[in-house]
């Protein structure tokens, strides 16, 4: 027998043990009590408190048993209990005692715990000893306590009365036993079953690796599957122990979703938390003879398909946007080279000293819109300067600079200490990084245009493992439809906006293994966060000490 059956077997009959213990308890306390009312209504109970103290004394035997482990020897603690039974009837007069039904209280008393052959004989010994007892007192080998003298007539009336109640009572309570066992065996094998195919069915469930709840027809929730429990832990959108039980449409909408489908039987959806996080849904109506007794919800996050596919799209949008800037920049550069030469020719054939002023600015801007364009080049054709290791709070610092000199007057811009200060390194190619950072600024400066109070407040949070550059703004904000798109090529919130400025500096950040989020500011406007992985001084990976 495996170790495990064993346990069960021994837990099986301790706890047998102690339910046969216990019964015997109140058994006899049940009939000291009744010996009790007798004497209220026969003050003239012979032995009364001797029969009280020999209760006393026999329930205390029967602790002594129990704690000195004889438990399950059934039959012979009953053999006892005749014995004792006997020894009651004699001090209260044998064959006019009272207490001879307690012959018939232990046979019943035996049939929940005895097979029937066992029970017949514990009937027959019951018998045999009141018999014993009553042939004792009739030939004087122990002295007759109380009643009347026993006769040759009399004894075969006794013998014959209690021998066919003790029997008869044995045969009915035994064939009852054994229907009883039998059902009882039936009952605890289904029980067996039912877990078994209750166990099974929770396997199966919880190896779904959608997430489902069910609901009664008030839509209360009545059961959640493992892959649940994890996404609300995960999430922490819901607590699982207010979920249980509780109203679906205090998670889900589902009374919504309801009235706005057709009458079909599943509907499937997504739903969006205010948090973000996106789950793709299908909800089934459940039906039990035509009455609709609830429902079967089952839902999948889709937070990062959404992301991913969104991300596909931006890399698609790039591709094309690519392709379209080779050709324009391009062709911009041919006349570009051709009107500085043109200038040049100009230059030489003036005299000294003639509009060389203007021939500088001329060859200044041609210059810093060639460099652009191979910038642009550049991006596109996704090579330029390799990454390498910079202090992050340096380059920002430096950009920083330069936009405060050019910056439009009445802006207040506050840049927080660690900026010039602090030291956080990361593996980028500085001038695209610089490049990202002067987007956001610009698209600041212009956020907070119209404000009456202009505000632009930079920061960088140096913790490990991420380096995060902030840069936040007091003016009217992102909208929640505009925030989805805001990243997206040719899509701007300005009315001169291109909508380039900010899908690029994406692209860049994403080269640099990090990601760009825009968010809200507290007190009003937008802020938008850089966040790139720290790296050391060599470009390894940083790891916190």
């Amino acid at each position: 027998m495996p170790d495990m059956e064993k346990r069960w077997f021994g837990a099986g009959e301790e706890i047998s043990g102690l339910r046969f213990f216990l019964s015997r308890i109140l058994t006899a306390l049940l009939i000291l009590i009744i010996i009790s009312l007798l004497k209220v209504f026969e003050p003239a109970l012979e032995n009364f408190s001797l029969i009280v103290l020999l209760f006393l004394l026999y329930i205390s035997v029967m602790v002594l048993c129990f704690v000195a482990g004889i438990r399950r020897n059934f039959l012979l603690l009953l053999f006892s209990d005749a014995v004792f039974i006997t020894f009651i009837i004699y001090l209260t007069g044998s064959q006019d005692s009272q207490f001879q039904f307690l012959y018939l209280v232990l046979v019943v008393f035996g049939g929940f715990y005895l097979k029937r052959e066992n029970l017949h004989f514990l009937a027959a010994a019951s018998i045999a000893f009141f018999s014993a007892l009553l042939l004792l007192e009739y030939f004087s080998v122990i002295p007759l306590l109380g009643g009347r003298p026993l006769s040759e007539t009399r004894i075969p009336y006794i013998l014959g009365v209690n021998f066919a109640a003790i029997f008869l009572v044995s045969l009915v309570i035994g064939v009852l036993s054994v229907r009883i066992r039998r059902l009882t065996g039936q009952v605890e094998l289904k029980e067996k079953r039912l877990r078994e195919i209750t166990l099974l069915k929770n396997q199966i469930v919880d190896s779904i690796p959608s997430a489902m709840l069910t609901t009664n027809a008030n839509f209360h929730v009545t059961f959640i599957n493992k892959a649940a429990r994890e996404f609300l832990e995960k999430q922490q959108i819901f607590d699982e122990a207010r979920l249980m039980n509780g109203d679906i449409n205090d998670f889900l909408p589902v009374a919504d979703m309801l009235l706005e489908s057709d009458d079909a039987r599943m509907q499937r959806g997504e739903y969006e938390f205010d948090n973000g996080t996106i789950i793709g849904l299908n909800m089934t109506k459940m039906y039990s003879g035509g009455k609709f007794i609830g429902l079967l919800i089952l839902f999948r996050d889709l937070t990062e398909w959404r992301a991913m596919e969104k991300s596909v799209m931006f890399k698609n949008s790039l591709m094309s946007l690519g392709e379209m800037a080779a050709g324009i920049a391009h062709e911009i550069r041919n006349p570009l080279a051709s009107i500085q030469g043109a200038v040049q020719l100009l230059r030489e054939q003036s005299g000294p000293g003639q509009g060389e002023e203007l021939y500088e600015i001329i060859r200044q801007e041609i210059d810093r819109l060639g460099n652009t364009i191979q910038d642009f080049l550049s991006f596109t054709r996704d090579n330029g300067p390799k990454a390498e290791p910079a202090n992050i709070c340096k380059l920002v610092a430096e950009v920083v600079n330069l936009f405060e000199k050019g910056c439009k007057e009445g802006i207040e811009l506050n840049v927080s200490p660690v900026v010039y200060t602090g030291e956080a390194w990361v593996k980028c190619e500085r001038g695209k990084c610089k490049r990202v950072i002067w987007n956001i600024l610009k698209n600041a400066e212009k956020a907070v245009q119209y404000q009456e109070t202009r505000r632009i407040d930079v920061e960088i949070e140096t913790a490990f493992p991420e380096v995060v550059i902030r840069v936040a703004d007091n003016g009217k904000g992102i909208s929640k439809a505009a925030r989805d798109k805001i990243f997206q090529p040719y899509f701007s919130t300005f009315a001169k906006g291109f909508g380039l400025g900010l899908s690029i500096s994406k692209s860049i950040v994403e080269e640099m293994g990090g990601r760009i989020e825009a968010g809200d500011r507290s007190g009003g406007g937008a802020v938008f966060s850089v966040i790139l992985p720290r790296c050391d001084n060599s470009g390894d990976e940083a790891v916190k000490q």
